[in-house]
């Protein structure tokens, strides 16, 4: 059976990562710039947008995060609902949970598009 709670995705890291620690781990959150290229016409238009993530790694490994912002990444994880109460009203928003990140090369993107 195939798992559909999962994603995988290439971007620019486009914010600095916000950590905060724990005990035994960090948790790091940032932003993911995603773009695509639409043609309107004879027009190529390019949509960019922010996608916030968030990555669990132990501590001894945080300095990892050093340096992020603006570095070409692999991202795979899943999809974590999370759910609080706020004012009464029963809020929700879905989190993209960062499981394994690796940097890559833009050599990396050309050879996904062929």
């Amino acid at each position: 059976m195939k798992k559909f709670n999962e994603f995988s995705i290439s971007a620019f890291v486009a914010t600095v990562p916000e950590v905060k620690e724990f005990e035994k781990s960090s948790v790091a959150r940032f932003c993911l710039s995603v773009s695509h290229t639409e043609n309107k016409g004879d027009e190529k238009v390019n949509k960019t947008a922010l996608l916030p993530v968030e990555r669990w790694i132990s501590n001894d490994k945080k300095d990892e995060l050093n340096d992020l912002k603006g570095k070409y990444v692999g991202c795979y994880g899943f999809f974590k609902p999370d759910t609080w109460e706020e004012d009464g009203k029963k809020r929700s928003k879905i989190i993209f949970a960062v499981t394994k990140m690796e940097i890559l090369t833009m050599k990396d993107n050309e050879e996904a598009a062929e």
